[in-house]
């Protein structure tokens, strides 16, 4: 199955990646600036390597609100036109997935001097948080010693993605968020990127 990651959660830049289940990652990339997300988004869900989806998978946030509501509308919109499911996945599940498994602190940038930083437990396609999502000073904050942590995004501040390279955090990402019940209006919260309740 042939599955479709967006993710938009930053102010300057988006990551997708298509992925090949079970192989792996077949092709991806960055870009940015994220303001022309709403040419950019539609595209790549009509890009040839991502045309025979069987599942999309977007990042649900937190992150910029703006890049999140293009990227889960644009999702929902083409899920339903084809009749294939959209999954979620949070944004600091993919930082998650940027450190080796184990327990890890998955930090990303909040904007106005602040992180996003939250503590997870990750196998190979497993992940259980074990502490929720929260917002503290970048200027202040530091990582306990001896902690793993993952962080998107991996390049120094003030740097961009390489063009053309794919996203790893981003499919192993979406290789966990395709187990999940998807999306839908009812059970999303665009406000938090939580899952409201859900739907069995």
């Amino acid at each position: 199955m042939i599955v479709v990651a967006l993710d938009a959660a930053e102010r300057a830049w988006m990551e997708w990646a298509v992925v090949e289940l079970p192989a792996g990652p077949r092709a991806g990339g960055a870009a940015g600036p994220a303001s022309d997300l709403e040419a950019r988004v539609p595209a790549l869900l009509t890009d040839g390597a991502a045309g025979d989806a069987g599942a999309l998978v977007v990042v649900t946030g937190p992150g910029s609100l703006t890049g999140i509501r293009i990227t889960v509308a644009a999702a929902l919109g083409a899920g339903m036109a084809r009749g294939i499911p959209v999954h979620g996945v949070g944004a600091l599940e993919v930082a998650a997935f940027a450190a080796p498994g184990g327990d890890v602190v998955a930090v990303r940038p909040a904007g106005r001097g602040g992180l996003w930083v939250g503590r997870y437990r990750h196998g190979e396609q497993s992940l259980d948080e074990l502490e929720p999502p929260v917002r503290v000073d970048e200027a202040t904050w530091r990582p306990a010693a001896g902690v793993t942590v993952g962080r998107i995004p991996p390049w120094p501040a003030g740097g961009s993605p390489a063009p053309g390279a794919t996203p790893r955090p981003l499919a192993a990402a979406a290789r966990f968020a395709v187990t999940r019940l998807p999306l839908d209006l009812e059970r999303f919260d665009p406000a938090t990127g939580r899952v409201i309740e859900s739907r069995l």
